[in-house]
């Protein structure tokens, strides 16, 4: 009986993989090479936040000092976001990727022989401006292969990509930090984004029948279309993006969102070392976190697709009072809860990451798709707003008013973030989504 079963089924298995057709092949590829390419961003970015109880043991740094660097990189990285999706709408989204990653690349090589705070908030600063280059290019190749009905699971998909970053940097910070010192933090790093850049030589197409690959066309077709597009860019930056309430919302409320993320992300790990955690642990605490934030990017994207992109805003408004109540937990409970806590930690993530895709999908719906990587550098420059002060802010009231100022401000900004995408709920009851342009 088990051999009938193999032989009935086997042939119906092979026959739906042979069945695939080339073009589901490269869709699938794409999304591989942006999850790869921006879990590498991540990789040599947060790479930092581990190495900050060591620079400030070995150079004395203070935590309004660390702060500094962190917001230099924040001012730059998001101004930054902005410019390179324009320059992602008007160009090659594939040179721009790959730009930022040579770029990070070499500053990651340079940071380990610093020794003054001046020199590492200008040199991660630069980071910072390498590192614009790596989201807003990705929503453009998002845009290029999929169908708006995909366009939420894919881009929840993809949006892992930092979560998964930010987990292996997690688990491999520990490793590195008792086997070697922290300056390998750097180096290793740097020798994976020089691997991943070669790798994408080969694997990023600008869109589906790129280069004659898929169906034995040029692309001349797209090309005329977005040179058309690109004759009235301004005019509809200014009509879609500038003018639109949701957008604007949406920017308000990731500023507030990264407030959160961002502080989680920069001082959650010295706030459990200085609470008597070991890096071995606080490494594994941190990677859970982001690891429950790929199932809270990718479920908030298909649930939205599910009910309709009108009603994405009321996925994210349930997703940010989930944040609420254990940010409140967080600070209420007592030190000694260590489970609880541990678990208010983990939530952390599915809760942040949801909203998080939600923001730059919703914003996207109801504007243009030929500035569709405008938007979201829009968007991520409002973010990293909101991550500067993460930076500087934060490190200045953890100095002044400890641990539970900084967790009590995390939680006026999620009552703030709540209210933003209220707003932008308002409004799309009202919106039908902009017809293409």
């Amino acid at each position: 009986m088990v051999r009938k079963f193999q032989m009935f089924f086997a042939p119906n298995i092979l026959s739906n993989i042979l069945s695939t057709f080339p073009y589901d092949k490269w869709k699938l590829r794409i999304i591989f090479s942006i999850v790869l390419s921006y879990a590498t961003y991540y990789v040599t970015r947060l790479n930092f936040s581990f190495a900050i109880p060591s620079l400030v043991y070995e150079f004395g740094f203070t935590k309004t000092q660390i702060g500094l660097v962190l917001s230099a990189f924040s001012i730059v990285y998001g101004l930054g976001k902005f410019f390179s999706g324009i320059a992602s709408d008007i160009t090659s989204a594939k040179k721009i990727i790959m730009t930022g990653l040579l770029g990070t690349a070499l500053i990651n090589l340079i940071v380990p022989s610093i020794t003054t705070i001046w020199f590492l908030a200008i040199i991660w600063g630069i980071n910072g401006c390498f590192q614009a280059m790596g989201w807003p290019p990705c929503v453009r190749l998002i845009n290029n292969w999929f169908h708006k009905n995909e366009i939420g699971t894919v881009w929840g998909l993809c949006n892992s990509a930092h979560a998964i970053g930010s987990s292996f940097i997690g688990i491999i910070a520990g490793i590195l930090l008792s086997t070697f010192n922290w300056k390998a933090l750097f180096y290793l790093p740097a020798a994976i984004a020089f691997i991943v850049l070669l790798n994408l030589t080969n694997h990023l197409d600008e869109y589906p029948n790129h280069k004659n690959r898929i169906q034995g066309k040029n692309n001349n077709k797209n090309l005329h279309a977005n040179n058309a597009k690109s004759l009235s860019y301004g005019n509809i930056i200014f009509e879609k993006l500038l003018k639109s309430s949701i957008v604007w919302s949406m920017a308000l409320g990731t500023m507030f969102l990264y407030v959160i993320r961002v502080g989680l992300l920069n001082w959650l790990p010295t706030f459990l070392i200085e609470h008597n955690h070991n890096m071995n642990s606080v490494g594994w605490q941190f990677s859970t976190l982001e690891f429950l934030g790929i199932f809270g990017g990718i479920a908030a994207g298909y649930i939205s697709d599910k009910v309709g992109y009108i009603h994405r805003s009321k996925v994210a408004m349930t997703l940010i009072f989930g944040l609420i109540i254990c940010i409140g937990a967080f600070i209420i409970l007592p030190q000694d809860c260590l489970l609880l806590k541990n678990a208010a930690i983990m939530l952390f993530g599915f809760f942040i990451y949801g909203p998080q895709v939600l923001a730059g999908i919703i914003a996207n719906d109801y504007a243009s798709k030929s500035i569709a990587a405008a938007v979201t550098g829009f968007i991520g420059t409002f973010g990293y707003i909101g991550a500067t002060f993460a930076g500087i802010g934060l490190g200045i009231i953890a100095d002044k008013f400890g641990w539970s100022g900084l967790f009590i401000t995390l939680f006026i900004s999620s009552i703030a973030c709540f209210l933003c995408f209220l707003t932008a709920n308002h409004h799309s009851s009202k919106t039908k989504s902009t017809e293409e342009l």
